[in-house]
C-alpha cells in the first residue's frame, strides 16, 4: 500500500466536489488513513486487551488511534483546532453535549468484534451543530475504505488502494421494488437481535418481504445502507452517540435516513451520550410506516 497516501489527483478532486469542507476533508483523510494502518499494525503485531472501568473491553488499537487523531485535529487551523472534542476513549465525559460546535470521536468503533477478529470496525469523526451532524468521516480500516460527507456535498467513498474517489447513493427503493426483490436486511450480531428485528418488522412496518439478511458489527451496517449493498438496519439494543453520529451524515447525504420509533430524526447529547432505538432506512420515502 501507498504510504504517499493520498496523492494530490484525489486530494483535488476532494476539494472540488466538497467545497468549503475540502481543506479539512482533505487534513484528515490523512488522519483516517495514518489510523487505519496504526490499527492494522496492532492488530497483527501485538494486540493488548484491557478493561475500561465500566467493564468494557478497550485495546492498545483504540488508545493508538485516540491519540493520532487528537494529535491532528489540535494542528487543525482555527476555528476547528478550538473546538472542544468529546471522544469515546477520552474521559471524564461530559454528562450532556457542550454548547455550540463539538467534535465526536470514536477512535475504533467495534471493539469487541475487532477482539474477536471480526472484520467490521472502523474509525468515526464527526462535527455536530445543536445536536445534528454536519461533517462526518469513517474509515474502514480492513476493507481500505474511507467515507465522507458534509451538509450539502453529497457521500462519497475513497478506495485507499486504487485512490479512486466516487459518489456514493442509497438504492432507490419503492413500492414495487420491495414486492417484487424484497427488503435487503443488516442486522447486528447480538444475541436475539434476529428475533427483534422480525417483530419490529410485523409490529411496526407491515411485515415486508426479506430477500436477505446479513450480520455485521460497528457502523458498517449504515455503509452498507449508504452505498446501496442493503435497504434496512433495526437498533434495538444500547448504542452510543459517537457510534452512530459520523455514519449519519454520509447516509443522510447519500440519501437515507436514521430516525427513532417515534418517527423523529435521530439527534445527539442533549440529556445523555445513548441513543434510542433506532432504525436506518435506504430512503426518504415512508414505505415502512
Amino acid at each position: 500500500m501507498n504510504n504517499a497516501f493520498p496523492p494530490t489527483h484525489l486530494l483535488h478532486k476532494i476539494r472540488t466536489h466538497t467545497g468549503e469542507w475540502g481543506d479539512t476533508f482533505c487534513t484528515l483523510l490523512k488522519t483516517v488513513f495514518e489510523t487505519s494502518q496504526s490499527i492494522l499494525k496492532v492488530r497483527n503485531h501485538g494486540l493488548q486487551t484491557l478493561q475500561k472501568p465500566d467493564g468494557s473491553p478497550v485495546t492498545n488499537a483504540d488508545k493508538i488511534a485516540q491519540e493520532i487523531i487528537l494529535k491532528d485535529i489540535h494542528a487543525l487551523p482555527t476555528p476547528f483546532s478550538k473546538i472542544t472534542i468529546v471522544s469515546e476513549e477520552l474521559p471524564p465525559l461530559p454528562k450532556a453535549s457542550p454548547q455550540g460546535d463539538f467534535w465526536l470521536i470514536d477512535p475504533l468503533d467495534g471493539t469487541k468484534g475487532f477482539i474477536k477478529g471480526r472484520p467490521e470496525f472502523c474509525i468515526n469523526i464527526a462535527l455536530l451543530r445543536n445536536g445534528k451532524t454536519i461533517f462526518g468521516l469513517v474509515g474502514v480500516p480492513d476493507r481500505h475504505l474511507i467515507y465522507l460527507a458534509a451538509e450539502g456535498t453529497g457521500a462519497w467513498k475513497i478506495n485507499i488502494k486504487t485512490a479512486s474517489f466516487e459518489q456514493i447513493h442509497c438504492r432507490k427503493l419503492t413500492a414495487e421494488t420491495l414486492a417484487q426483490e424484497g427488503l435487503r436486511v443488516v442486522a447486528s450480531t447480538r444475541p436475539n437481535s434476529r428475533s427483534l428485528l422480525y417483530k419490529h418488522l410485523e409490529k411496526n412496518c407491515g411485515n415486508p418481504k426479506i430477500s436477505t439478511i446479513q450480520e455485521m458489527g460497528s457502523a458498517v451496517k449504515i455503509l452498507e445502507i449508504a452505498e446501496g449493498n442493503a435497504d434496512y438496519y433495526y437498533q434495538p439494543g444500547p448504542t452510543m452517540a459517537w457510534d452512530i453520529s459520523a455514519p449519519q451524515i454520509i447516509l443522510e447525504e447519500a440519501g437515507g435516513i436514521i430516525r427513532k420509533l417515534d418517527g423523529h430524526r435521530l439527534s445527539y447529547g442533549k440529556d445523555d451520550w445513548k441513543n434510542s432505538i433506532f432504525e436506518v432506512i435506504g430512503t426518504s420515502e415512508t414505505l415502512l410506516d
